[in-house]
């Protein structure tokens, strides 16, 4: 498919080179390998079986995201790809990740990391969803500002809105 603008996913690990070794042979491809970022640690891009673009992060320090489930925080990520069973392989293969019943979430050690939908969605992406005090109102000002809307609020709780914004990439908003 020809490239477009995506949000980039990045996963811990504690060592970048291993991970990137275990990426091939859990049947992934390794894009970029392990380069330097700054002071702060070393990252690499990849793509999983199913065609989703991921990237690794290794840090130098101990903590990782500051600020999360809050508003204007990284609330969440949805991995959509069209063969769940191979990518919660792939994720089981590298971390642990392990699914729920029916293969809609993957998680870690029991705690949530990422809804995971099967389907026909187009270009298999990992979607980062930001938390908002009201995702209708936030999805109204993003479009005023050149978003455009690509699935609206359904009234179900926790379900995101989603958005393109003005460069093509899609993300999600969730009440944070």
């Amino acid at each position: 498919m020809p490239p477009r603008a995506a949000w980039n996913t990045y996963l811990a690990t504690k060592d970048a080179e291993h991970t990137c070794a275990l990426v091939g042979l859990a049947g992934g491809r390794v894009v970029m390998p392990p380069v330097p970022a700054g002071d702060n640690g070393r990252l690499f891009l990849a793509v999983d079986p199913t065609g989703a673009a991921v990237g690794f992060w290794e840090g130098h320090r101990a903590e990782g995201v500051v600020i999360a489930d809050e508003p204007g925080a990284v609330c969440g990520h949805e991995l959509r790809v069209p063969d769940a069973t191979r990518a919660a392989a792939f994720y089981a293969d590298l971390f642990g990740h392990r699914t729920t019943p029916g293969e809609e979430e993957l998680q870690l050690d029991g705690a949530p990391v990422a809804r995971l939908t099967e389907g026909d969605h187009g270009r298999p992406l990992w979607l980062p969803h930001f938390g908002t005090a009201e995702p209708a109102d936030t999805a109204r000002l993003a479009e005023r500002l050149g978003a455009e809307p690509v699935r609206p609020a359904d009234g179900r709780p926790g379900e995101a809105v989603l958005l393109r914004d003005p460069w093509g990439a899609e993300f999600g908003l969730v009440q944070a």
